[in-house]
């Protein structure tokens, strides 16, 4: 078995990619955990064993196969490289590099065979979710539009954002006024446009080299919601040519890691959180059409972030194994 380093365990992905670790089964030799100064010294409890969570230092890589990096992007920048030298393939989930022509940037299941060596990163959690979803899509189609209005909660702002909504809240249900620092104004009984053409821009060529496909039209609004976990959104798809609906649902019924609702109630944000699955609900109910309209929910911590860093893992494994 293989040697594992997790830095940035005590992060909320960190937390859920140990959690998954064990969930999946993924074979681990030793596990090693690290996290910020403020972090290190405690225990951590990973399946009936009680595991310490170190500081980085210049050995800290020494004898291990593979690094996932849950930090911000300014750690990994200075760590990746470090860890790579130490002969460890790296799974870096920061903002870091994801633009890299030089370094894959990899959605389980969409485009493992992306993947070569060294160094991929796991794009931003709202991009895995369509990512995984259009992945799909585009077997039943070419194409060539896609607007999305997108929710996103606290957490896609890290731990820090997850405070921020926290102390909001008790501050204005005891008569205080609420202070912002993470988010650009009161995020607590509210919803924040997103005003930052940057992440927008950002997503959009995530998306775009994740499919391979640069020249697809992309629009996504942001939306930023007081809730702790879950994010979705209203998704309208145009296709070069008609596309039939059973022909779409065939491909979202039989891609994995996709749940089809298409009976009952639409899936609310508190319904994905916790699932390992994309819900989703068509709009569209023309037999053949080229416009297709859907809504769609997810963890973006369970399924997006840990759990696309997890399958990453298990695959770099796999193949380590075989090597």
């Amino acid at each position: 078995m293989k040697n594992i380093a997790l830095v940035g365990a005590t992060g909320a992905v960190g937390e859920q990619i140990l959690e998954q670790f064990i969930m999946r089964n993924v074979p681990v030799g030793e596990l090693r955990l690290f996290a910020s100064d403020e972090s290190a010294g405690e225990f951590l409890e990973v399946d009936d064993q009680s595991l310490p969570v170190g500081q980085l230092t210049a050995d800290a890589f020494h004898s291990v196969d593979l690094v996932i990096f849950a930090t911000p992007a300014e750690v990994s920048e200075i760590w990746c490289p470090r860890a790579l030298e130490a002969g460890a393939v790296c799974i870096d989930l920061s903002a870091a590099g994801r633009l890299d022509k030089t370094r894959p940037l990899l959605v389980a299941g969409v485009n493992d065979e992306a993947f070569s060596s060294g160094v991929c990163s796991s794009p931003a959690s709202s991009v895995v979710a369509l990512a995984l979803l259009l992945g799909a899509l585009r077997k039943a189609g070419e194409i060539k539009r896609l607007l999305v209005t997108m929710v996103t909660p606290a957490s896609a702002r890290g731990t820090q954002g997850l405070d921020e909504l926290r102390k909001q809240t008790g501050e204005l249900l005891n008569g205080r006024p609420a202070q912002n620092k993470i988010f650009p104004a009161q995020l607590a009984f509210n919803g924040l446009p997103s005003g930052d053409d940057s992440r927008e821009v950002s997503l959009r060529a995530e998306l775009g080299k994740i499919l391979n496909d640069t020249d697809l039209a992309i629009r996504i609004n942001q939306l930023e919601l007081p809730l702790f976990y879950g994010e979705g959104g209203f998704v309208r798809v145009d296709f070069a040519t008609p596309v039939a609906r059973e022909q779409v649902i065939d491909w979202l019924t039989t891609t994995s890691g996709i749940d089809l609702q298409d009976q009952g109630d639409y899936p609310t944000l508190l319904d994905a959180v916790g699932c390992n699955d994309v819900l989703v609900r068509l709009h569209s109910s023309e037999e053949t059409t080229t416009t297709l309209d859907f809504w769609y929910v997810v963890d973006n911590i369970v399924r997006c972030g840990a759990g696309n860093a997890v399958r990453l893992a298990a695959k770099v494994l796999a193949e380590t194994r075989h090597q």
